[in-house]
Parts: C-alpha cells; structure tokens; sequence
C-alpha cells in the first residue's frame, strides 16, 4: 500500500535527522489521505526541524524515490542504521493534531503529556505499528528531555519516563534495531535505576547478540536477584553459561567474567507497560 510505504519511510527519514526527505514523503501521504494523523505529526515535526537548522536558506535535496503502485518499503527502511539514543531528535511543535513539546512545564503537565504518549504508543505497538510506536515514544522522551530536572526530581514522573525509554526499545527490538534497543535500556541502567528488570533484560539481550556473552550474564544474574522467578531470564543464563565454558580462556572476556551464580526462575519479563 503506497500510504504505508510513504509514511514509514518517512518516519525512518526523521530518525535518520533527513527531514527534507521526511518532510517530502509525509507530503505525499497527505496527498493519498489528507488527514492522516501521523504524516501531520511528522511533517510538523520535520518543517520545525527544517526552520530550526536552515532558517529561510534551506538548501536543495534530492528528490526522493517514488513508490510504483503495490510495491512495498524495503525491509531496511524500518529499521535505520544504528545511532545512539542522544542522537534522534525529534522536533514536536503545537498544532491542532499534535502536543505541544516545551519547556519549564509542570509536574502535572508533564504526568499528563507522558500518559497519553504512553498510551498512544502502546496502541500502535499493540497494533504492530513498531516504527510509529517508537516515534510516539520519542516524542514522550522528548519532554523528558526539556524537562530532565523536573522528572529527575518527582519519582512518579520519572517511573512513566522509564517506561518510555524501556518500551520504545522493545520496539527497536521487534523491529531488529539491536542497537537502539541497547542503547535505550542501556541509558535506563546508566541514568536512572539501575535495577530496572526490564532495562537489565533488553541490554543482556544487545550484549548477546553483540558476543559478550560474560556481560550478558552479568546483567541476568543482577535480573535473577530482582526477579527470582524469571524463567526467560534463567533460560538465558542456562544457555550463555554452557557458551562461556566453550569460549576460549585466553579472550579478554573469559579472563573477566564474573562468577556465575545458579538461579531458580519459572516466569518470564512482563514487557510493555
């Protein structure tokens, strides 16, 4: 369907910081349906970028690539290459179909704009939309960002900010950018609770597909402290502590691996909040 097409390229354009290109698509879903929620969100979001860094100078692009009737985006568009989680910069501004992002904002403001993204983005992941739920989720991660000290501070706000972090990258993970999602749970655990279980999960996971294996175990067996009950978690450990006696001894990593502690666990990570 060329709407899809349009709008999740699109969308990878915006994270990609290409917002000239973003900007061009979501233009062309508008022309397919002229009130389709989410190219009015990302066109807004792209023009504003676009005033932002060009002013009234904005510079010529290449046009993009159209899409022939019934073809669809490549695989690869819906997952861009990946950047860390400091890099994606979203750019929400007021209208009349989008919430306005600003600064100095209240605590109830604030409690109020991160539920209903919340609940925007569960929907659309919920509907397997990954890309448009983890756009929505950035949006959400954007006030928390114009509003760290604020969130840091009321320990209610800064829960609904880690569940944002946690789910936008469950849905990096679904969408197979590994990178993202490490980067999202890795801030989590850096930045803000250091005992998150579904942060530890999601980076075990990054430090699994990345081959170190002695960090992955690491964070599970923080995990089976937290969650003793944690089957996905002892499934894992089980398999990655059979790989680290395989691997050999003179790899840095092998010389570093924490001891392995035997767990006990039977249910696996709830994962969206």
């Amino acid at each position: 369907m060329l709407l899809k097409a349009y709008l999740r390229r699109g969308l990878a354009y915006e994270q990609l910081e290409k917002f000239a290109q973003g900007k061009e698509d979501m233009l062309s879903v508008k022309e397919i349906q002229s009130d389709n929620k989410h190219a009015s969100q990302c066109l807004n979001r792209c023009q504003k970028a676009i005033k932002d860094i060009y002013g009234d100078k904005v510079p010529e692009v290449k046009k993009n690539k159209p899409f022939k009737a019934n073809s669809t985006p490549e695989a690869k568009k819906e997952s861009p290459p990946a950047k860390k989680e400091s890099d994606i910069n979203f750019h929400p501004i007021k209208t009349e179909e989008s919430t306005a992002v600003d600064e100095n904002l209240s605590v109830e403001e604030i409690s109020e704009l991160f539920i209903k993204i919340k609940e925007e983005g569960n929907a659309e992941f919920k509907d397997k939309s990954y890309l448009m739920a983890a756009s929505k989720f950035t949006e959400g991660i954007s006030v928390f960002k114009k509003n760290e000290e604020t969130v840091k501070s009321n320990q209610e706000l800064k829960t609904k900010a880690i569940q944002l972090f946690t789910n936008r990258s469950l849905a990096m993970h679904n969408m197979g950018n590994t990178a993202d999602a490490f980067s999202d749970a890795d801030y989590v655990l850096e930045k803000l609770d250091s005992k998150n279980a579904k942060a530890l999960f999601r980076r075990a996971q990054g430090y699994k597909t990345k081959g170190k294996t002695a960090l992955a175990i690491k964070d599970l067996e923080q995990l089976s402290k937290i969650e003793p009950k944690n089957a996905a978690c002892k499934k894992d450990l089980i398999e990655l502590k059979v790989q680290l006696k395989d691997e050999p001894e003179e790899t840095t990593e092998s010389k570093n691996k924490p001891k392995i502690e035997e767990v006990e666990a039977k249910s696996p990570v709830k994962e969206t909040n």
